[in-house]
């Protein structure tokens, strides 16, 4: 039994579901591709690149792309002979590039830039193209206050659960708007973090929340 009386006496304004709640896509890909990539870029132009990828790749070219479509860096690692390895078996490849004066992004100025990475095989061509979004920003905490890009920043926010009376975790937009404390709790009490809570952590927010707020 997955579920017992306890868990909707615990969870009693979450009701717990079993079933897909979002879509679900199937693709196939090259066995020699890039498994994983993350980046970290401060406000500097610092950007550290950390990507895994199957056996079979020989290099992987990494390239920077400012929002207006520019490349602005670019870096080719190969596979050395003492390969770096993850959990999984995979191998690790690791870069570093610098980005002059660029644009950061905040909440105000959501500036994203991208990342492009292309596996290549031992005869150089191309196997697997991958790439992501992302922006330049630090967020630390000095002092006992929260800092994006030295900036000091006050988050107002208020919990959220996605669940319909009908469709469970399956909330339409008209569902969305039909219940003004979405609304009531942005503009009455003036929060800025409307997709906060527990629900991002049992499945990802839905695209259409961050459009429709």
């Amino acid at each position: 039994m997955r579920w017992c009386d306890g868990t909707y006496l615990e969870d009693q304004d979450f009701w717990r579901l079993t079933g897909i709640a979002r879509g679900v896509e199937l693709y196939t890909r090259e066995l020699e591709r890039v498994e994983d990539v993350h980046i970290v870029a401060g406000m500097d132009g610092h950007a550290s690149i950390v990507a895994e990828v199957t056996p079979g790749v020989a290099s992987a070219v990494f390239s920077i792309f400012a929002p207006s479509g520019e490349k602005v860096a670019c870096a080719e690692v190969t596979v050395p002979k003492k390969r770096e390895k993850s959990e999984n078996g995979r191998v690790v490849l690791r870069t570093s590039m610098q980005v002059d004066r660029p644009a950061l992004w905040s909440a105000e100025s959501p500036s994203l830039y991208a990342l492009k990475v292309e596996a290549k095989d031992r005869k150089g061509a191309v196997r697997e193209t991958a790439g992501l979004d992302f922006g330049f920003r630090t967020v630390e905490i000095k002092n006992a206050q929260l800092l994006v890009n030295g900036q000091p920043v006050l988050i107002k926010g208020v919990n959220r659960h996605e669940l319909s009376e009908t469709g469970g975790y399956v909330v339409s937009e008209e569902e969305m708007v039909r219940y003004p404390y979405y609304e009531a709790a942005e503009y009455q009490y003036g929060t800025n973090l409307p997709l906060s809570g527990r629900s991002p952590l049992v499945h990802p927010v839905r695209p259409l929340w961050p459009l429709r707020y």
